[in-house]
């Protein structure tokens, strides 16, 4: 298991690519900021799913609308900063180029870090529901070389309007609410018990922070409405947000669950 000795930042669910001109301009403007923050704050990244709408490399090209994110990313690997990138329900065709070109550590499933001394696991928890079986025999079929292979054939010019059709009506389908969160914290709460000292998901688009006698569940929110992030350091690990004057403040009092209401 790799050691991180930064502090380390979390984020998720940005959907880049999917919203009208304006609002994609909010969130490329703040998520860029974001980065430099981590940046001169020395830290490392973990993009836990979804930053793109939608993402698929093929052999010689790349989806052009997204090179500025690129390019941002690039600056903060350059400046010594470890990213790290587990794969999302939108964004699971990545991998090779960010890999080769950029050196960020694509993860396909999970991912787990030893952080100031604590054993994390992250995951984007697509497809965590019993009741999501058929979901998750679909994520393996779409995730198969033959899947990718016959997607390529396919000109860009025409596969990437469509994916993104297909992209935007699958995000609309699985937008989660508060209403399924008690479902993944009875999961998060089994999933601490294997070993893990602390637990961050995705793919709620909500914030939660649950402690338990087993370790703590962080939901880590979506950069779309909440623009928030998980930070884990000495400190600990906590819920912030990005406001518009670039700035990390502590997670509304909207975050779902607190934690003095789940010690017990």
């Amino acid at each position: 298991m790799e050691s991180v000795h930064k502090p380390l930042f979390v984020i998720s669910d940005a959907h880049l690519g999917a919203d009208q001109e304006d609002q994609e301009k909010i969130k490329s403007d703040r998520l860029h900021k974001f980065w430099r923050y981590v940046e001169a704050q020395q830290g490392d990244l973990v993009i836990l799913g979804d930053l793109f709408d939608f993402w698929f490399e093929y052999r010689y090209a790349i989806p052009r609308q997204h090179f500025d994110h690129i390019t941002a990313l690039k600056r903060l690997i350059d400046s010594g900063s470890g990213v790290w990138y587990v794969a999302g329900n939108h964004d699971f065709w990545a991998g090779p180029f960010m890999e080769e070109q950029l050196g960020i550590t694509f993860c396909t499933d999970e991912l787990d870090l030893s952080c100031s001394g604590r054993t994390v696991t992250f995951a984007h928890s697509d497809g965590w529901r019993p009741s999501e079986h058929a979901y998750r025999m679909l994520k393996r079929l779409l995730r198969s070389r033959w899947a990718i292979g016959l997607f390529r054939l396919i000109s860009p010019d025409i596969g990437y309007p469509v994916a993104r059709f297909v992209s935007g009506s699958s995000r609309r389908k699985h937008h989660e609410d508060a209403r399924i969160i008690p479902a993944y914290a009875q999961i998060a709460r089994r999933r601490l018990k294997d070993g893990a000292s602390v637990l961050i998901t995705a793919h709620l688009h909500t914030m939660v922070h649950m402690v338990w006698p087993e370790g703590e569940w962080l939901v880590t929110g979506d950069w779309i409405h909440h623009f928030s992030f998980a930070r884990i350091d000495e400190d600990g690990a906590r819920l912030l947000q990005w406001n518009d004057h670039g700035d990390p403040l502590p997670a509304s009092a909207q975050t779902a669950v607190s934690t003095e209401l789940v010690r017990a």
